[in-house]
């Protein structure tokens, strides 16, 4: 109809615009069908040609309710049009983020926008690749402000909810896409955002951690956020303290169970962990990963025993002969992590209340190591009173 009209009156646009308005304004209730009809053609061909939203409103709205009426016409035509032209999800979302910011077309492009989000969780589109459909890679200094935040926030749950798999994380997601130095502007933009202060927080101590795992120097870590975050930085490195490897270190970021990383080093596949050289660095994580999750509610309780216990098939004398064995070997680097597991082992019995006797018994090699192990229970013992005693003052009766 559009371009019979048109070349009916010599191509000029401005004439069939002013027409259109004018029969719009008229009395005649005939006229109200047609015109609307010529009327959602023209502003098609304006989709197609990428015209502003607001300047469709403009052209042809002539009152208020008329122009957000062309605007949410011509928003959802532009939709429909780029659905079937097959253009991608981030072109769509693009569309939709910049309606939602006009006042005139913010409520149907809300709507449009909640359906699009639907349609990603259906198929279950990974986050990350959301994060970039809502432009969260491109906000900048202002994306903890963002208002697509929360959206992206929502459906990384929902999608970790439906798959029962964890996703990548915000601090994941914020370092694919932004270098230290933006991280840093990120940072300290939230910070001095009374509704964005708190994520500025959490993304700052997330940052301490990965910059952790990855062994940055506490001097770069001043240079960047200060004085007060390197204070903090430090006492995170002291959390990885003994694990050196990167791979385990990104491991314990992630509260990977020691016996998880028992696997990982293959200590499951020998059959006595004490006689590899892995055991080192097993005993070094899961004494990092004890320390890291300490206080913590939700971290998953579990200590080396266990582990060790399940492999050697729950037999405790089989654990004993490994101990002693181990700390008869002239191989040095087994001294510390055999201590550490036979001082836990003691900590264990202690707890049950094992006569000293026995344990001197049973794991002394000779009378100096005796003596050693004597002490080693006595400490755990005590430990472990004060530890009850504390409790029961605290929510005892």
């Amino acid at each position: 109809m559009i371009d019979t009209l048109m070349k009916h009156l010599g191509n000029d646009e401005k004439v069939l615009i002013k027409m259109i308005k004018t029969a719009k304004a008229s009395d005649d209730s005939n006229m109200i069908v047609p015109v609307h009809t010529i009327e959602k053609e023209l502003i098609g061909k304006w989709a197609v040609a990428r015209e502003p939203l607001s300047s469709v409103s403009s052209k042809l709205g002539t009152t208020n309710a008329d122009k957000e009426h062309a605007d949410e016409l011509g928003l959802v035509k532009q939709m429909a049009l780029i659905k079937q032209m097959k253009y991608s999800d981030s072109m769509l979302s693009e569309l939709l983020i910049a309606a939602k910011k006009n006042p005139s077309t913010e409520k149907a492009a809300t709507d449009l926008q909640n359906q699009l989000i639907r349609a990603w969780l259906e198929k279950l589109e990974p986050p990350e690749n959301v994060f970039k459909f809502l432009m969260l890679d491109r906000a900048a200094d202002n994306v903890l402000s963002d208002s697509q935040l929360k959206l992206w926030i929502n459906y990384a749950y929902a999608v970790r909810k439906r798959t029962g798999k964890p996703q990548v994380s915000l601090i994941d997601n914020l370092m694919n896409n932004y270098n230290d130095k933006a991280m840093v502007k990120i940072i300290n933009t939230a910070k001095k955002s009374p509704d964005a202060k708190a994520k500025g927080t959490y993304v700052e101590d997330e940052l301490l951690l990965k910059w952790a795992v990855d062994e940055k120097p506490i001097a770069y870590v001043s240079k960047m956020l200060g004085t007060t975050a390197a204070e903090s930085y430090s006492k995170t490195l002291d959390g990885f303290k003994g694990v050196h490897d990167k791979q385990l270190r990104n491991m314990l970021y992630k509260h990977e169970r020691p016996q998880t990383v028992f696997n990982y080093l293959k200590l499951d596949k020998t059959d006595n962990p004490f006689t590899s050289p892995q055991l080192n660095d097993w005993v070094n994580y899961a004494t990092a990963f004890k320390g890291r999750t300490k206080g913590n509610p939700f971290a998953p309780e579990t200590n080396m025993i266990d582990t060790l216990m399940k492999h050697i098939g729950n037999d405790e004398k089989v654990l004993i002969k490994m101990i002693k064995t181990a700390k008869g070997s002239d191989d040095s680097n087994m001294i510390v992590p055999v201590h550490t597991i036979e001082k836990e082992l003691i900590g264990k019995w202690a707890v049950a209340r094992e006569p000293l006797s026995s344990v001197s018994t049973k794991l002394g090699t000779t009378n100096a190591d005796k003596e050693r192990l004597h002490k080693i229970y006595m400490d755990a013992l005590e430990e472990y009173d004060t530890t009850y005693l504390d409790w029961m003052r605290r929510y005892g009766q």
